[in-house]
């Protein structure tokens, strides 16, 4: 029940306290505070104090005594309340004041006993302690101004003129003077506005005087005119002057911004130009002031980020410029607050990445830097920044390049070093010759201390011609100490072709160089066995394209060795003809992959005369690199230019009759099966036979029966067309093949050719006829061979109706023939018919008999037209070489005659004419009635129809000589029965 009732004390105590208008706490003697007001807690927690510092059960006197403010008011405040408490006081009060970071604070605080202790109170009295300063501080203010007024107005950079309360002048300061260009004593009394306005539109208004004289403080702007009329901007003050509140006159101040204007129409534009560029750079542009807060955005970082540069304004930069790494993803450190502390302008690091609005990443390069005013004051910053995602990612991948280019160079076996413009080691696989020791190995270090150990550049260095030409170089050169490399040194450029660095690639090509000394030793041993083959040989680096050739190599060509050099690859493929390039390329890379143990090629390559030369190329590679690459290929070149014409003319023979130039047989038999098939009908073939050709060849000679077939091939040719196949099928026969021709076309060219043929003549106007005969495929089921052989059996038919006419035609030129190149005229022979006739029918030969007779009668002597003129009509005697020629004539007119079928009945008697009863004559030396009859009783009419019209050599006889003369040889050259008749018929 006691603590009930203290609870209860204690509540309508609280309800006491927190009745009071201002903070309250009751202490007990000894100054522990019992209870305290809602007030004295709100106060405590402003200040960041706890109950626990200055709530219930704590002692209120020990935290005063502990209190760090100035000792003298706590002192003061720790004696009154404690002489309060003793009863020495009934009330203690103060004044105190208590600031804070945020605010200046007074308070009076007032102490009187309650109960056994006392009741405080803390009163704010912040604003009466306020108006109370600030009337103090307007008077001092006041007193100041009064002062320094004078001060102004003598010495003031503004023009300043003290008017009365009319607006009258009474005084201007130095300033007014020289701006206006007056003097006191001409304006004094003078109203203000009448002087400086002149009456001028553009001055400014009446209402501004009148504020002032009502007492108003006022400020604006306007125009006014200077003595000589010209206008200045002025900001125009008009401050009244009280005294005891009554209006005693008027300051007028002109602060001249002619220029100021200028300056800000000119700041306008500038700021115009600026709002323009940084809308059109490309480049994303965000400006802050000092607090990191966003003043302007420019398009290109709205789109960047997302936002709208309105949204942005006033917003912390990281809220809108949210970046982060690309590498880690952890937040970047935002580069205005770095360019607030260092003064600087920074840069992001190369892997920042831009995080927009809406969640697109982009890639990005930036730099801020402090915008500064007149006095290089910062006002702010400016960042600028531009995506570079996509070169991001192409510097990731030239990176990822990179490292893979150095992994690949490093598995190189030879040395790979790049070198700066300097010489010193950018780059180095430390391979091969570049295989120093570790403790040399250094970048950034003179290539020639790091390899050579030397402290100058090398004085066979090659990078040196390099950096001076700008040109590539490939040298293989020996080592001071021994050894040889092959050494390439390649600049790398840059866009404007200057060189960035160089890259050396050395291989060690010793081996390789005793191996090619070994074999040049060699080849100087084989060089003289090789040089009596009568051979071109070759030796050619693979690896380089060198080549070296004899001097049998070069005038296969018609060339000289020195003419061609320097002999390189690229000669040879200059000098092969095209079609045989690649043939060539494909059989060496066959014998490079092993596919084949030698090149060889049968090719063409072109002579200095501009003809080709046919060599068979034979050759090898003996050695091959490290990688199993060919190196050194070794071959000889062999003219076959003369084997190959023969081959070319042995095929052409093989498919060509070597008389005519037509196709042959057996390519003829190849045509047929090619033209046998549905897309080439119809198909027709025509077969032509020569006549006569027999008996031209027996007559003539063959040389004239080739002429013969040669002017008929050459007809076939002229008469058929370019799609025709025309062949000479056999001895004087040939084949017409006429694909897609109908019966009705292939009859046409049929009737050229024999229209062509009717009017040619050979030799001695030998007539030329043919027999032709036709047969058209139609179908396809048709067998071409049974076309071909119904066509030879047309040919045939027609030979039959042609071949005596043809025949007659040619034994009557033979005749002629006969006639013009001997005394065998047509008289001569018609006498002798005659006289052969009547003699035959006193033997009693029949009709048939008879008829013969005279045919021999005709023909006898036509053995002559293979005897040349000269001997036939030869006027003196003939020698016996020219005898013997003559001797023959029998037997050639047997072989004329037996080429005939109307003929051969008197072939036989045509070649015993010459025989003598006594076995004397010629050819065959025959006698008696061996001799045929026929050719007995030609032997008497023809020698006495000779002898009585006599020879060019030899006069005519009279008829009585002449049977005198058969008398006398009747059983010696005649038959005597027959001479006997002979002679009683013709006398």
């Amino acid at each position: 029940m006691k603590d009930q009732g203290s609870q209860n004390k204690n509540s309508e105590l609280k309800i006491f306290l927190d009745s009071l208008p201002h903070n309250a706490a009751v202490i007990d003697a000894g100054g522990k505070i019992i209870c305290v007001n809602e007030s004295w807690n709100n106060f405590a927690s402003k200040n960041n104090l706890s109950p626990e510092e200055c709530g219930s059960g704590i002692n209120y006197l020990e935290v005063l005594s502990e209190s760090e403010e100035e000792k003298k008011e706590v002192k003061k405040a720790l004696r009154g309340i404690k002489s309060v408490i003793a009863g020495d006081k009934r009330k203690f009060v103060q004044e105190y004041s208590c600031h804070s970071p945020d605010e200046r604070r007074w308070f009076k605080m007032r102490a009187i006993p309650f109960r056994q202790g006392a009741l405080v109170m803390h009163e704010n009295i912040k604003e009466r302690k306020s108006a109370g300063i600030e009337l103090k501080e307007q008077k001092e203010e006041l007193k100041r101004k009064n002062q320094s007024l004078e001060v102004l107005f003598s010495g003031s950079g503004s023009a300043i003129a003290r008017l009365d309360e009319e607006h009258r002048v009474i005084d201007i300061n130095d300033k007014f003077k020289e701006i206006f260009g007056y003097e006191l004593e001409e304006i004094k009394g003078q109203d203000m506005d009448e002087v400086l306005e002149k009456g001028k539109s553009g001055s400014a208004g009446r209402n501004l005087t009148e504020k002032v004289l009502e007492g108003q403080k006022v400020v604006d702007q306007g125009t006014r005119y200077d003595f000589e009329g010209n206008p200045h901007e002025f900001i125009i003050k008009g401050i009244p002057i009280k005294i005891e509140g009554n209006l005693e006159g008027i300051y007028a101040i002109y602060e001249e911004i002619t220029e100021l204007r200028r300056r800000k129409r000119e700041l306008r534009r500038s700021r115009k130009k600026l709002r323009i560029t940084l809308n059109s750079i490309g480049d994303a542009v965000i400006a802050t002031d000092t607090g990191g807060k966003i003043t302007r955005m420019n398009p290109r970082a709205e789109k960047l980020t997302g936002w709208f540069s309105d949204e942005a304004r006033g917003k912390n930069l990281p809220e809108v410029f949210e970046i982060v790494s690309a590498e880690t993803g952890e937040p970047v450190p935002s580069p205005v607050k770095e360019v607030m502390e260092s003064g600087g302008k920074v840069g992001l690091a190369n892997h920042t990445k831009l995080i927009s609005r809406d969640g697109r990443e982009y890639q990005i390069a930036d730099s801020a830097s402090p915008i500064r005013d007149e006095e290089g004051e910062i006002q702010g910053a400016v960042l600028v920044f531009r995506d570079v995602t996509e070169k991001y990612h192409m510097r990731r991948e030239l990176e990822k390049s990179e490292e893979r280019l150095q992994k690949t160079l490093s598995v190189i076996p030879e040395m790979v070093s790049i070198h700066d413009l300097e010489m010193n080691i950018l780059y180095s696989n430390w391979k091969g010759i570049g295989d120093v020791p570790p403790e040399r190995r250094q970048l950034d270090e003179k290539c020639y201390r790091v390899y050579r150990e030397r402290e100058d550049i090398c004085p066979d260095c090659e990078a040196k011609e390099v950096l001076e030409t700008g040109e590539s170089l490939q040298k293989e050169t020996s080592l001071p100490e021994g050894g040889w490399i092959d050494l390439r040194v390649l600049p790398v450029k840059d866009e404007t072709g200057e060189i960035e660095y160089l890259v050396e690639w050395v291989r060690d090509i010793t081996e390789r160089k005793n191996r090619e000394e070994r074999i040049k030793k060699q080849n100087e041993r084989l060089a003289s066995i090789i040089e009596g083959t009568n051979v071109g040989t070759w030796e050619w680096n693979v690896q380089t394209g060198e080549q070296i050739i004899n001097e049998k190599w070069a005038e296969m060509l018609g060339y000289s060795r020195e003419e061609l050099e320097p002999v390189t690859i690229d000669t040879w493929r200059e000098l092969m003809h095209p079609e045989d390039l690649k043939r060539a390329q494909k059989k060496l890379e066959k014998h490079f992959r092993g596919e084949k143990e030698q090149y060889h090629i049968e090719n063409r390559l072109q002579h200095k005369d501009g003809s080709w030369v046919w060599v068979l190329n034979r050759g090898r590679v003996f050695t091959w690199t490290e990688d199993g690459s060919p190196e050194w290929m070794y071959g000889t070149h062999l003219d076959i230019t003369s084997r190959k014409k023969k081959q070319r003319k042995i095929e052409h023979m093989s498919r060509h009759d070597e008389l005519t130039g037509l196709h042959n047989r057996n390519y003829l038999e190849e045509k047929i099966k090619e033209l046998d098939s549905v897309s080439k009908l119809p198909v027709s073939i025509i077969m032509l036979d020569v006549n006569g050709l027999k008996l031209v060849n027996d007559t003539y000679g063959h040389k004239i029966g080739d002429r013969l077939l040669d002017k008929t091939a050459d007809i076939i040719q002229e008469c058929t067309r370019e799609q025709d196949f025309a062949a000479r099928w056999a001895g004087d026969e040939f084949v017409i093949l006429l694909p897609h021709t109908g019966k009705k076309e292939a009859r046409k060219i049929c009737d050229r050719i024999e229209a062509r043929a009717e009017k040619n003549r050979i030799a001695d106007d030998i007539p030329l006829t043919l027999g032709v005969g036709l047969s058209v495929k139609t179908r396809f089921e048709e067998d071409i061979y049974e076309i071909l052989h119904e066509a030879e059996d047309n040919m045939q038919k027609d030979k039959l109706t042609r071949s005596r006419s043809g025949k007659n035609k040619l034994v009557q030129n033979l005749l002629n023939t006969l006639a013009a190149k001997s005394d065998e005229t047509r008289e001569h022979a018609l006498r002798m018919t005659k006289y052969a006739h009547s003699l035959g029918e006193e033997f009693g030969l029949t009709n048939g008999q008879l008829n013969n007779l005279s045919l021999l009668a005709t023909l006898h002597d036509i053995g002559k037209v293979t005897i040349s003129e000269d001997i036939l009509k030869k006027p003196g005697g003939l020698s016996d070489e020219e005898w013997e020629i003559i001797k023959q004539h029998p037997e050639r007119g047997y072989v004329i005659a037996s080429a005939s079928e109307e003929f051969a009945p008197i072939a036989r008697e045509i070649l015993y004419h010459h025989e003598r009863w006594d076995g004397g004559g010629y050819p065959e030396g025959i006698a008696g009635e061996e001799i045929p009859l026929r050719s007995r009783i030609i032997a008497i009419v023809d020698a006495y129809d000779v002898m009585t019209n006599g020879r060019p050599y030899k006069e005519p006889m009279s008829r009585e000589e002449a049977l005198q003369e058969i008398k006398q040889c009747a059983g010696e050259q005649f038959d005597p029965k027959l001479a006997k008749k002979f002679a009683e018929l013709m006398e």
